[in-house]
């Protein structure tokens, strides 16, 4: 038991990663991070300002977005004008179109804006249908529709969408291609390239066990 509490407790203080946060007064403060699961990256954002310092916890709306250097940033936002709170998105691609990724208890979302900064979710939901007493299920692929309507200025992205699957990579890839091909002169962001390298860190873990052989 006590070895591991001694593992857990040093795996949690590893799990903070240099980064900063955005107040909501725009000023920028750095310090470590905790590198959560995407589910509480979502709704939660644990801050300390060096090592020794007790971590803060901020909850969308209390900071403008935190970021781990060089890696994912995530910014506070409404999913909806009429929502009353905010969640933090993890923002995947900055330019003539933005894209948006987040995780809550149904699963994974993606979410689309273009300039007039209104979201829209990418959506691929799986409808069953019976017919003749066997059961079928199919999948909606509304995120079709949406993509077409937001590539309107590429007629050959929109035949593309077509056939495009509702993943990370291959969002992020018609993203890059569509601002390339509009507005090769502007600047593009894409934060999902940089990514946490894997680290191993050796360590030591020692136990102690006994039985008890009882020969009859």
């Amino acid at each position: 038991f006590l070895m591991l509490f001694i593992y857990s407790k040093c795996f949690s203080q590893n799990n903070f990663q240099k980064g900063y946060i955005i107040s909501n007064n725009n000023d920028t403060v750095s310090g470590l991070i905790k590198y959560g699961s995407n589910f509480e990256n979502t709704y939660k954002c644990s801050f300390q300002v060096n090592p020794d310092s007790p971590a803060v916890t901020y909850s969308p709306g209390e900071i403008i977005a935190y970021r781990f250097d060089d890696g994912k940033f995530f910014i506070s936002k409404k999913l909806n004008p009429s929502d009353t709170s905010d969640i933090f998105l993890e923002f995947l691609f900055d330019g003539i179109v933005d894209l948006y990724h987040y995780s809550d208890k149904k699963g994974v979302h993606y979410l689309i804006s273009t300039t007039n900064n209104t979201l829209q979710e990418l959506k691929n939901d799986t409808r069953t249908s019976i017919i003749n007493g066997v059961k079928y299920e199919t999948e909606s692929k509304d995120y079709i529709g949406v993509l077409k309507t937001v590539f309107i200025e590429s007629p050959s992205l929109m035949k593309k969408t077509e056939s495009v699957p509702l993943t990370y990579n291959s969002l992020l890839k018609l993203a890059e291609e569509y601002h390339r091909e509009v507005c090769p002169d502007e600047e593009s962001i894409n934060y999902a390239r940089k990514r946490f390298k894997t680290r191993i860190t050796p360590g030591l873990i020692a136990g102690y066990s006994f039985s008890d052989l009882l020969l009859r």
